[in-house]
């Protein structure tokens, strides 16, 4: 007797069930629309960080090369069946192994500088965009310094190292070169200490 009424009772409790799991557009919606602002707040917040790191961003450019080395040499007419029984070294395997050999790697490192990396100090977040876009009218213009911050380098400055040797304990450690009146220059450590002095062009 009491089968029936157990029945609807389990139908009513997987329409609720059901109902509940079911997701409601509607309110969904409407909490969207009630936070209408901080999404659009949020929106706008992450495109301006976008464009501000799009535009301030030092650019990167990279560029591939291949070297295609041709064997020459011409068979023998009559023979050219009979080429492949015979073992031959070839030419480009060995073009190659030169390519990579310390000597040939060395002496390129060595001509064109790539031991030493020499750049300027910039300000913080906005002295890269400001150093690229400054364009000097005459030779040796420099720009002028901005907020005060007469140590950083806005624009026109430039310098060039032939040579830069150092002990092997300091292989990959940072130095500072600071320009200073009358074209003397001051070499400083990673710590800040002034460990050589002399002039532009002179070696120290």
């Amino acid at each position: 007797m009491n089968a029936q009424p157990t029945a609807l009772a389990a139908k009513k409790q997987n329409r609720t069930e059901q109902a509940s799991q079911e997701i409601d557009l509607m309110a969904l919606l409407g909490a969207l629309i009630d936070r209408k602002y901080f999404i659009i707040a949020l929106t706008a917040a992450f495109m301006a960080i976008g464009v501000i790191y799009a535009v301030f961003s030092t650019p990167v450019y990279q560029a591939t090369a291949m070297i295609q080395v041709e064997e020459s040499g011409g068979s023998v007419p009559g023979f050219d069946d009979m080429s492949g029984m015979f073992e031959s070294t070839s030419a480009a395997v060995t073009e190659i192994e030169l390519l990579k050999s310390r000597s040939v790697i060395g002496e390129a490192v060595d001509i064109l500088k790539l031991d030493v990396i020499a750049e300027p100090k910039l300000f913080p977040f906005i002295g890269g965009r400001a150093f690229r876009n400054f364009s000097p009218v005459n030779d040796g213009e420099l720009a002028e310094s901005s907020f005060g911050a007469s140590s950083y380098a806005w624009g026109g400055e430039s310098i060039g190292v032939f040579r830069f040797d150092v002990p092997r304990s300091a292989i990959g450690a940072a130095f500072t070169l600071v320009a200073q009146e009358n074209n003397n220059i001051a070499l400083l450590n990673g710590e800040g200490e002034q460990i050589l002095a002399g002039k532009v062009g002179q070696e120290l």
